[in-house]
């Protein structure tokens, strides 16, 4: 497919963008990226929810070089896309929630220096084409071949900012601790990426602890913070990230990361009572009955339910501010070995063949193999499935009414179907409720919904 150019080589064709100005993925451009892998080009990478296309290597190199990634760059983010699309993650729930959650991807190993990931001062923020376009890389793939544009697919009610880009390194020079990726059981040598379902990130100013426990006690009141999904999930896998300054207080006190774990494990508490009555019955009664039902309102609820739950990185620079991240509560972190060319765990990229910081592109002096190729990650002679038509009546039909588990959602089918009802000679209605709001229906109810005509969902949001 060509897509429409400026003379500055910026796709014009918003459909393909995050709203920012994209760099042309021409075939040049593409194969530079490519020359950095040793895997096919059609090689399906996964699958991308919630339209389900295929994301090939070259699909993801194309998003890649829009979203403005230098070539060495792609070993990076198709180990990204590797660990957003297992099941654990449920990148289905991430694409689709009115949750505000973005894939956080933060960076552990030789690589993320060799390609300038920033983990250092001000890591969430500019000044760092790293970090920019491949956290952006990411978001690029989730639109152009998830499908997931706003208000559309993408139900997030407002969103946040990381939803352009949203990647970061550990500083592990700084860490008075192992490093993340042998705490995970990786080598040192290696490098990996690991990706988090996560809010926005929630400041912890601390500027007077001297203590490890003084720090801790006012992470502890950060963590606290009721309006997080995290509170209603027993998976739920929170992300700490301590400042240097404030992880080497808490390292001189002889705290580990598992005393860390343990500590917040223990305090992170608050009482039912913090609650408003609706959500006491709602999100813990009607939830979780055998813990909850009799439980009287100074119940003291725990936000992990296990101190490893908690994973704890040093980043950024000099200052006293860390950072707590929640997560999306019931999607779960995974982490990616990356590897390169030659598929071993990852060494200096300098023997590659290719020259570094270039755009053949722009170097070759002419427009050969510019032609601009197609982000989708839709193999060719492979359509699109359309959406099916409306019938014209709904006489003689049978009714599919699916409960997807939010809070009103069974009031508003119920009220829905007794509508139909009286004001069609419907055959019949079949009604489901899914086991967990945030992910597909599974096998055995959609065979049962493929008997039905119509099938009826809503959040009840």
């Amino acid at each position: 497919m060509t897509l429409s150019l400026e003379e500055t080589g910026f796709l014009e064709y918003e459909e393909f963008s995050d709203g920012l100005p994209v760099v042309a993925p021409t075939r040049a451009r593409v194969e530079a990226a490519l020359a950095y892998v040793d895997r096919r080009p059609d090689e399906i990478v996964a699958k991308i929810p919630p339209s389900w296309a295929q994301a090939t290597v070259e699909s993801i190199a194309v998003n890649a070089v829009m979203a403005g990634c230098r070539p060495e760059y792609l070993p990076a983010v198709i180990a990204a896309v590797d660990a957003i699309s297992e099941p654990q993650f449920n990148l289905y729930g991430v694409q689709a929630t009115t949750h505000p959650v973005a894939p956080l991807l933060i960076f552990s190993g030789p690589l993320a220096r060799e390609m300038g990931i920033n983990g250092g001062a001000g890591a969430f923020g500019p000044g760092y084409r790293a970090n920019a376009t491949i956290g952006r890389a990411i978001r690029l793939i989730l639109l152009n071949t998830g499908g997931a544009r706003p208000g559309e697919l993408d139900k997030a009610t407002l969103g946040h900012p990381g939803k352009y880009t949203y990647c970061i390194a550990e500083n592990e020079e700084a860490s008075p601790w192992k490093p993340l990726r042998v705490e995970l059981g990786f080598q040192p040598e290696d490098s990996i990426v690991m990706a988090f379902p996560a809010e926005g990130p929630h400041n912890i100013n601390d500027h007077f602890g001297a203590t490890a426990k003084g720090i801790l006690i006012q992470v502890a009141g950060a963590m606290a913070g009721i309006g997080a999904n995290d509170w209603y999930y027993d998976e739920c896998r929170p992300l700490l990230i301590l400042s240097p300054e404030h992880a080497a207080t808490v390292a001189q006190d002889g705290f580990s990361k598992a005393d860390i774990k343990r500590y917040l494990f223990e305090t992170v508490k608050v009482p039912l009572s913090t609650y408003s009555p609706e959500n006491i019955v709602g999100r813990f009664r009607d939830h979780w009955p055998e813990r909850y039902a009799d439980a009287p309102e100074d119940t003291m609820l725990p936000l992990l339910r296990a101190p490893e739950n908690l994973t704890v990185i040093v980043a950024g620079g000099p200052g006293k501010h860390s950072m707590y991240v929640p997560t999306a509560g019931n999607f779960l972190a995974v982490a990616k070995l990356i590897a390169l060319k030659d598929g071993s765990a990852i060494h200096s990229l300098k023997p590659l063949s290719r020259p570094r910081h270039t755009d053949p592109e722009l170097n070759s002096g002419d427009r050969r193999g510019s032609e601009t190729l197609d982000p989708r990650g839709v193999p060719a002679g492979v359509a699109r499935k359309a959406v099916a038509p409306a019938p014209s009546t709904l006489d003689g039909k049978v009714i599919g009414l699916l409960d997807n588990t939010k809070a009103n959602a069974r009031f508003l089918l119920s009220c829905i179907g007794g509508e139909l009802a009286g004001g069609f000679r419907i055959k019949g209605s079949r009604a489901m409720r899914k086991p967990e709001v945030a992910k597909v229906v599974p096998r055995e109810q959609t065979d049962i919904l493929r008997q039905c005509d119509v099938v009826i969902t809503g959040s009840g949001d």
